[in-house]
């Protein structure tokens, strides 16, 4: 993710890119403080929408429904296997 956000830097806004960066340092450091898991998750569905925005000037709702789903699937696989 980080580095597609790197790679994207000249077609959006700079605080979305940063913002993606963010979240997914979020989601690495998920592997020891699993807090940041749905911190990381949640800025990262943010920024797909902003991108949405930004690029094409409008969301693609399928594209947000996959990534949410996604989403849950790795916060119920992160919370089955940390017990």
């Amino acid at each position: 993710m980080a580095a597609a956000a790197i790679t994207a830097c000249h077609n959006v806004p700079g605080w979305l890119v940063l913002g993606a960066l963010l979240f997914s340092g979020c989601l690495l450091l998920g592997l020891y403080w699993y807090w940041l898991i749905p911190v990381g998750l949640v800025g990262l569905l943010g920024v797909a929408i902003g991108n949405g925005y930004a690029l094409y000037g409008h969301v693609h709702w399928r594209h947000v429904l996959v990534r949410v789903a996604v989403s849950v699937i790795i916060l119920v696989l992160r919370w089955t296997l940390q017990k």
